[in-house]
This record gives C-alpha cells, sequence and structure tokens, in this order.
C-alpha cells in the first residue's frame, strides 16, 4: 500500500473522522493529485467521487488563507515551488547572447494536466520555448517528490518525464502577443492571489524595456479577468503555431480548452 495511502488511514483512524483526515493530509501538501487517488482507493471511490470528497472536506474544516510577504512577493506553496524549480531547470532553456526587446512568460500550474513554461523572447530572430513535466507533487523535506504514475503513485527520487521543445517565429507572429501584453501591464495588481483547489495557477511575467511585470492569477474567465485572459490566449495561440505536435503540444492543447472554457 502506498505511504499516502497508509497515512490516510492512521489520520482516519487517529481522528475518527475522514474528514478530518482528508483536511490534515491536504494541509501537509501532500499533492492534490496524490491525495484524491489516495481517498479513492482508501474509500472505494471513483476519481470524480474522490475529488468531490477532498473538496467538500477541505470546504467544511476550513483552509488558512495564502499570506504576502510583500517586500519578497508571494508566499508560493511547496508544489508551486518545485514545479516552478523543475521547468527552470528544463535542458532548453537558459541565458541568450542576444538582449531580447521583450520577454513573455506563463507557467501554467494545472491540478490534473501537465505543468507547462511557455517562453516568447522578442528579439531579431523571436524565439518560443516551452518544457512541460508530468503531474508531480513536492519536492519534500527530504528532496523526493512523488508522481502519479497510474495505476497507483509511485516515489520518485531522481528525475521526473519532461518534455522541452524550442522554435523560431516569425516577428508578425507576435503582434497580437505584443498588444495583449501592453494591455496587460496596467491591469495587473499585486493583491491577486491565484490558488485554488481545481483548476489552473498561472504565475507570469511581462519584461519590456528592461522592467520586469509579474502577474499570478486562477483560471482567469475572458469576463473577469480580460486582459490576463487574452495575454494568455494569445501566448498559447503562438505556441500551438511554434510547437504544432509531441507532448509539449498536447499539454498546450489542455491549457487552450481551458481558457476557450472561460471565454464566456
Amino acid at each position: 500500500m502506498p505511504d499516502l495511502e497508509q497515512q490516510l488511514q492512521a489520520a482516519t483512524q487517529q481522528c475518527g473522522c475522514a474528514d478530518e483526515a482528508i483536511w490534515t493530509l491536504a494541509q501537509a501538501q501532500v499533492g492534490q493529485v496524490l491525495l484524491i487517488r489516495a481517498v479513492a482507493n482508501v474509500f472505494n471511490l471513483t476519481l470524480t467521487d474522490a475529488r468531490q470528497a477532498v473538496r467538500d472536506a477541505v470546504a467544511r474544516q476550513g483552509i488558512p488563507p495564502l499570506e504576502l510577504n510583500r517586500p519578497q512577493g508571494p508566499s508560493w506553496p511547496d508544489r508551486e515551488a518545485g514545479v516552478l524549480a523543475t521547468l527552470a531547470q528544463g535542458p532548453l532553456l537558459g541565458r541568450w547572447q542576444d538582449q531580447p526587446l521583450a520577454v513573455y512568460q506563463a507557467c501554467f500550474l494545472p491540478s490534473w494536466d501537465l505543468p507547462l513554461m511557455i517562453t516568447v523572447e522578442r528579439s531579431a530572430t523571436p524565439l518560443l520555448t516551452a518544457v512541460a513535466t508530468e503531474p508531480f507533487s513536492g519536492p519534500d523535506a527530504q528532496g523526493r517528490v512523488q508522481v502519479p504514475r497510474w495505476p497507483v503513485p509511485v516515489r520518485v527520487d531522481t528525475e521526473l518525464m519532461s518534455w522541452s521543445v524550442r522554435a523560431n517565429l516569425a516577428e508578425e507572429a507576435l503582434l497580437i502577443l505584443q498588444e495583449t501584453a501592453a494591455a496587460l501591464v496596467p491591469a495587473i495588481r499585486a493583491e491577486q492571489l491565484g490558488y485554488g483547489l481545481d483548476g489552473t495557477t498561472i504565475l507570469g511575467s511581462i519584461t519590456t524595456g528592461g522592467q520586469v511585470t509579474p502577474f499570478r492569477t486562477w483560471s482567469p474567465q475572458a469576463e473577469q479577468e480580460p486582459a490576463h485572459h487574452a495575454f494568455l490566449s494569445a501566448l498559447i495561440d503562438v505556441t500551438l503555431t511554434g510547437v504544432p505536435q509531441g507532448q509539449v503540444h498536447q499539454a498546450v492543447q489542455a491549457m487552450a480548452r481551458e481558457l476557450m472554457a472561460h471565454s464566456r
């Protein structure tokens, strides 16, 4: 039996309440995908029912708000920090020789699909770089991560499966991206936290003229966050064109479908 399922069983016996046990593990940031599968296996539920059980347990027990550390920016959960660190180590990422005129970046951290980082550098030859990894939680205090490889999660202490691509872009392909980026910068507000139990947290930045403007949003809707939605949609469109196939393309398609679902 996987460690997390054993922890859930032990917590349920100790607490005498399944909701409290689920909430306790959720607070320990074990990863939503892993927790849902553990709930499904321990309580003999479908994944859909287990997902709802986790939502209900957290809602009934309560969850503390994410705190902001104003001088240093958001204090992100461990899972997000771990995913970002892994994406940033992608084999195709790094500094370029030419100083770009602008850099547009977004890190998509979905609850259920592949984490994905997209970077577009506007320079003499615009360059697109994208990296995706299989979903995982952590790392934990020992530097280990949990990867939910079906049918049961397995512990991985070394490498995750990841995919990277790089493609040159035509300058005219970036016109809409530039326009939406210019519209987004004045619309960004520091108090936007953007996180949730389901959906996609998105951490991004727009760099122009040496000025970096970071932003954070969660499953943005076109009506509520039109500037965020438009910029991210343009970034996705550019990437789908530049990356016509493969694992990264599939990860981008998943994000495109989610943005489309929030377009109205």
